[in-house]
């Protein structure tokens, strides 16, 4: 069964070799262009926000002050330490420089 279909493709192919390579091409354009489209959708939104923290974003930095407790690796982004960096004090030193937020919100301080 098999050898009939690679002897009829092959006839095919040797008597009409431009139908054949223009639809071998149209089939490859077909799927390397799905390939980028599916590559862009993936991975758009990594690009997009990279693209706007290049100027106008604020960038994810993590700030810990010398007085900390817990080593660096150890210490998650929400733990209870009473060490703290004043974003007031950060703002006045760097000035607009970069582009800091705070993580941290605390009433009255």
């Amino acid at each position: 069964m098999c050898r009939f279909f690679l002897k009829h493709a092959g006839r095919e192919f040797s008597r009409r070799k431009f139908h054949f390579c223009l639809a071998f091409l149209s089939v490859f354009v077909v799927v390397l262009s799905t390939l980028v489209i599916h590559s862009v959708v993936s991975k758009g939104p990594i690009i997009f926000l990279a693209l706007g923290q290049q100027k106008v974003g604020a960038f994810d930095g993590y700030y810990v002050p010398a007085s900390a407790t817990a080593p660096v690796d150890s210490v998650s982004r929400y733990s209870q330490t009473t060490d703290f960096i004043n974003y007031n004090k950060v703002q006045a030193v760097l000035g607009s420089s970069y582009n800091l937020t705070p993580r941290f919100h605390i009433c009255d301080v």
